[in-house]
């Protein structure tokens, strides 16, 4: 479309002020049932006098859309085409995952970059009008205001993740009744689009002093699938069907069917995991790890959190335990198996030495390691402080100093003498004391997780001891602990706490962790069970 059959740009450069001027208040409406905390007390707790009770809420009011939640949000509104997946100014990530609610201010950057993202989405949704089925209930060619203002309140409903008021109808009418959009449905689209994609009513999630039940679906959706209710959902909300805790289950179960759970469950893993390292490391040039092989790795991953949590529903010892992994040619190679015959992928068990789930898994592997060699400090440290949440803390100035073991030529032998030698004596002894035994069983396992039995010439020592002084030989013999360890089942808890209420006081609540943690192990540590768990424990739907 060339400039002068674009809608005037004065018009489309003034969305962003229009949609900042829409009022911020919700209308919220009374409704009764127990797990919103109306009718029988405050639905708050008692408290224990640490901030873990009643002054002690998950929300704010005002949490901002992570970049993951925008871009999941955006494809579900829009069904039927192909909304690429937009690209946003870094946020941080403080805790491991990235939809803390502390850490997602907004910048004039953002503001930049989702004023562009709206242009874009807004254009391309004009510019495919004829083949979205649904989205209008009228055809462009037989468009009038009514129909226009149907799209409003249609559509509005989706992207607000609730009705619009009156007000903000009224608002977005005037893109139907106003020229460009007057007598034009493509550009009333086009600039409506751009407008709602642009305020705040889509991109934070706004409760007021008492949680709606159109609130209770977007918490529901955005923890499970990381995007907006479906029409289930909002028709739940619409009729006060989300009141109780045996309603919020019914949805919860129904949800984690829908394939949408699948990328909730793995947006977590692939966190929790640090699978992203894989694209941060580098390798030998002999090691030819190139795109490809990076891609694999972390699809061998995907296919595997996928088939632990939905095609078994899985427990705590299958994510740590399981044997079987999924392979193409490029990891049947890697990992010393038969290439998959006439298919690009296969499911494989790789037998004992690889009998430590994800832990004895190339992403893991490789992604804590360093190019030449493994790193029993990276991987040490992933295990106590992601898989038993023992934190270290962050390491002094010296240790970032330091270097990496192996590569001034000391002349040590194995990799494990390297580490051993180089901190011995240093700063960080104490810390090391405690990181390096964990580390070692994984020496087994080279830096781009080819399974050893030498290094360098002289036999592995994969020996080792956890803090509690519990010990192993091997990877596997570390990883058999953990399938039914009250620690890692509480540290798994812990992080699904965190994720689920976007970091805030409730990761601090030892009441609801221990209550969770309880309902896990009665549930035989099945991770679906801890999903369910949390959806329909009562401070999941606390208000400050």
């Amino acid at each position: 479309m060339s400039a002068s059959e674009r809608p005037r740009q004065l018009d489309a450069r003034n969305v962003w002020r229009f949609g900042l001027g829409l009022s911020l208040v919700v209308v919220f409406s009374g409704c009764s049932g127990d797990i919103l905390g109306r009718g029988g007390g405050d639905g708050r707790g008692d408290g224990d006098g640490n901030g873990n009770g009643a002054d002690a809420s998950l929300a704010n009011g005002l949490r901002r859309l992570s970049h993951t939640e925008y871009n999941h949000t955006v494809r579900d509104l829009f069904t039927g085409i192909d909304v690429q997946r937009q690209q946003f100014v870094a946020d941080p990530i403080p805790y491991g995952f990235d939809n803390d609610q502390d850490a997602l201010a907004v910048t004039s950057s953002h503001i930049g970059d989702y004023f562009s993202a709206a242009v874009d989405i807004a254009q391309l949704i004009r510019d495919n009008l004829d083949q979205m089925d649904g989205f209008l209930s009228c055809t462009p060619a037989d468009a009038d205001s009514a129909c226009c203002h149907d799209f409003v309140d249609r559509f509005g409903a989706k992207a607000f993740r609730r009705p619009l008021t009156s007000e903000e109808s009224g608002a977005f009418y005037e893109f139907c009744d106003t020229a460009p959009g007057q007598g034009d449905l493509g550009a009333a689209v086009q600039l409506t689009v751009q407008a709602m994609l642009q305020s705040p009513q889509f991109l934070y999630r706004l409760e007021g002093d008492e949680l709606t039940p159109y609130d209770v679906a977007s918490r529901l959706s955005y923890f499970f699938w990381q995007s907006l209710p479906d029409d289930e959902l909002f028709a739940a909300a619409a009729a006060d069907e989300l009141g109780t805790a045996e309603q919020v289950e019914q949805q919860a179960r129904r949800m984690l069917d829908d394939p949408r759970a699948e990328r909730g469950f793995l947006h977590f893993f692939e966190q929790w995991m640090e699978v992203d390292r894989v694209d941060q490391v580098s390798k030998l040039p002999q090691d030819n790890f190139d795109r490809p092989l990076r891609n694999a790795m972390m699809e061998e991953s995907h296919r595997f959190i996928t088939d632990v949590i939905f095609a078994r529903d899985g427990s705590l010892s299958d994510l740590f335990n399981s044997t079987t992994t999924f392979v193409n040619a490029r990891l049947a190679d890697l990992y010393g198996v038969a290439a998959p015959d006439g298919q690009e992928w296969a499911e494989v068990d790789l037998g004992g030495q690889r009998a430590g789930g994800f832990l004895t898994q190339t992403a893991f592997l490789t992604g804590h390691g360093h190019p030449n060699n493994p790193s029993p400090v990276l991987r040490g440290v992933f295990v106590l402080d992601r898989v038993m949440c023992r934190a270290l803390g962050a390491p002094p100035p010296e240790a970032q100093a330091a270097g990496i073991p192996g590569e001034d030529g000391s002349g040590a032998v194995t990799n494990r003498e390297e580490y051993e030698a180089a901190t011995a004596n240093s700063p960080c002894n104490s810390c090391h004391q405690i990181i390096n035994p964990v580390g070692f069983a994984f020496e087994n396992f080279d830096t781009l997780g080819r399974f050893r039995d030498t290094d360098n010439g002289a036999p592995v020592d994969a020996t080792g001891a956890l803090p509690d002084g519990r010990g192993f030989d091997g990877a596997t013999t570390l990883t058999s602990m953990f399938g039914e360890d009250p620690e890692v089942a509480d540290c798994m808890t812990e992080h699904w706490i965190r994720y689920a209420f976007g970091g805030g006081d409730k990761t601090r609540s030892r009441s609801l962790r221990s209550d969770l943690s309880d309902r896990f192990a009665s549930a035989d540590l099945r991770l679906r069970e801890l999903l369910v768990a949390i959806a329909t424990h009562p401070e999941f739907f606390e208000r400050k």
